[in-house]
């Protein structure tokens, strides 16, 4: 595989940065293409087996199947580093910025650029079962299914709704969940009607974004 290309095998899962994309492949392998100015469409590896990609802005995560984290592109804010490099991963989620990772034991670990405490606002509990970053915020579902976020909250995008969520996918500056109606609920900005104040009352499938 070359980077620089689309896939053009039988691709499982993908994840789209700002202007770069990556996918892995039937055999869990990575390809990834688009714009490269900083190594972010270059992987560490070709031939290690992922299970999860995260693309952010100029940098991506995957999840390999031993559930360690790798990351490439790049390396300014230590966007590069989880806090432990031997921790064991059950999902990542890449911000502009950042990342954020769910562990094994239900905690959540953040790393990366902390200009809007999204690193350091993070929840330090556990119990845990999903983390999604925003560009330069993060939300995550505990098991009861109610959703807390943090980071930047100019927009209000960081102020969830006390409904039960079973997903949550963050945007720019504005945040959508999925509740256990299958309705859709979203907050923050409207300034492109992307967070209607009403819900859709539509019942809707699990959807999987990665902004």
């Amino acid at each position: 595989k070359a980077w620089g290309s689309a896939a053009s095998g039988c691709a499982e899962t993908i994840s789209a940065g700002t202007a770069h994309v990556c996918a892995i492949e039937s055999d869990g392998t990575l390809n990834c293409w688009g714009l490269d100015n900083e190594g972010q469409a270059n992987p560490v590896s070709y031939t290690n087996v992922y299970t999860q990609i995260a693309s952010g802005g100029l940098h991506t995560c995957a999840i390999r199947e031993n559930g360690i984290v790798e990351c490439w592109g790049d390396q300014s804010d230590d966007k590069l580093y989880p806090p432990n490099e031997d921790a064991i991963y059950l999902q990542i989620s890449a911000g502009q910025n950042f990342t954020c990772g769910l562990l094994e034991d239900g905690s959540i670990s953040c790393w990366g650029n902390d200009d809007y405490n999204q690193i350091t606002n993070a929840p330090t509990s556990s119990g845990w079962t999903q983390v999604n970053a925003g560009y330069r915020h993060a939300c995550a579902i505990d098991t009861f299914g109610f959703a807390t976020c943090w980071g930047d909250n100019s927009s209000n995008q960081a102020s969830a709704t006390l409904d039960r969520f079973y997903q949550i996918s963050g945007g720019d500056n504005h945040t959508c969940g999925l509740t256990s109606e299958s309705t859709v609920v979203c907050w923050g900005s409207n300034a492109n009607g992307q967070a209607p104040a009403t819900a859709d009352e539509t019942p809707m499938q699990m959807i999987v974004a990665n902004i």
